[in-house]
């Protein structure tokens, strides 16, 4: 079975969209067809998708079907106060798999009003419809192995396609080794700026595999781990993945986050993340060993509502900024106080030394 409500709304807002009658509004309820392929091969959602779609589209559309995923607002929301909170205010932004453009509806005014935006993406209705969304910002339908910028960027945003495909990229041979999640964070990494952040939502296998992962590529070449949290495999539709927001940078910080450790789990053990062993509570759900196709994997359940986790989770940094805040100024209040006092001490040994 598949979603049937999701995909009848999908093909209302591709017939409005052929028509020209979509508004902005009916345009955003699109949410593509990852997790949909059952959909999509259904012969009479297909026979209407001919309806809106020429060959050529439909064909970059099907490239999307297994590893893109509809990504929350809640988490897009997070992800923009977390990078705020870490000072971000503008720059020059790229999203490499923009999807149906979620990233750019939920992007402060703040932070809108002074940057620059590059968006990518192979599905080609997707790129039009956030064309015609966000004319402001730069669309290239156009896969993320083909894009070589001459320019960096301050931050680099997105959900990413997940799965073992493997990407041929011409000026990234080294990267053809490994799934195509890894891949576009390793690329990523190297087209930020010193100092630049790239925050996206993973799935778990990024930060968790021992091999085929990019991690220990992506930290000699100078990044490292700002912060992750991770999130239980039922938040996205039509699909059970768990996932991870991972915020990088580069430069470095005090996590360690290249390796791995073994968690165990009644009588099983299984890798996980040495920043995960260090910061337990930011794992918003249950860990659990789950039978994974042919073997068995480390996943996240949920328990209780991650949202609202993810949320008092914010709410504990914005408090914890205040009180540094505060604290920065106090002690600027008794720099001044002890520089006033130096001064008059000065002044008055002045006087003295003037006084005949």
């Amino acid at each position: 079975m598949f979603n049937l409500e999701r995909s009848t709304q999908n093909l209302q807002v591709l017939a409005s969209f052929k028509n020209k009658t979509a508004t902005p509004e009916l345009l955003k309820n699109y949410t593509g067809w990852g997790g949909l392929r059952k959909a999509v091969y259904t012969p009479h959602i297909y026979k209407e998708l001919k309806k809106s779609l020429s060959d050529g589209e439909i064909k970059s559309l099907k490239q999307t079907l297994k590893n893109a995923y509809y990504t929350p607002a809640e988490l897009v929301k997070f992800i923009y106060d977390l990078l705020q909170l870490e000072g971000f205010t503008g720059g020059n932004i790229l999203e490499p798999s923009v999807g149906h453009g979620v990233f750019m509806e939920y992007m402060p005014q703040r932070i809108r009003r002074n940057s620059t935006i590059t968006a990518l993406d192979i599905d080609q209705v997707s790129s039009q419809m956030v064309k015609t969304l966000y004319p402001d910002v730069k669309i290239y339908p156009q896969g993320f192995e083909t894009f070589h910028p001459e320019e960096q960027y301050d931050l680099v945003i997105g959900n990413p396609p997940y799965g073992r495909d493997i990407l041929t990229d011409v000026q990234h041979p080294d990267l053809q080794e490994v799934c195509i999640h890894h891949y576009f964070v390793a690329k990523s990494m190297r087209l930020l700026k010193e100092g630049g952040i790239l925050a996206m939502v993973l799935p778990s296998y990024f930060l968790d595999n021992v091999k085929g992962h990019v991690r220990t590529l992506i930290d000699r070449e100078g990044g490292s781990l700002l912060a992750a949290y991770r999130l239980p495999d039922d938040l996205f539709q039509d699909a059970k993945v768990t996932i991870d927001l991972v915020f990088l940078t580069k430069g470095k910080t005090s996590h360690p986050w290249v390796e791995t450790q073994k968690v165990t789990i009644g009588t099983e053990s299984k890798p996980l993340n040495v920043y995960y062993h260090t910061h337990p509570h930011h794992i918003l759900g249950q860990l659990e060993i789950v039978p994974l196709y042919d073997r068995t994997g480390l996943t996240c359940k949920r328990r209780g509502d991650p949202l609202a986790l993810l949320g008092q989770r914010m709410q504990d940094l914005k408090n914890q900024h205040l009180a540094r805040l505060a604290r920065d100024i106090a002690c600027t209040e008794r720099q001044q106080q002890e520089l006033d006092r130096v001064k008059e001490t000065l002044l008055q040994s002045l006087q003295a030394l003037c006084t005949p």
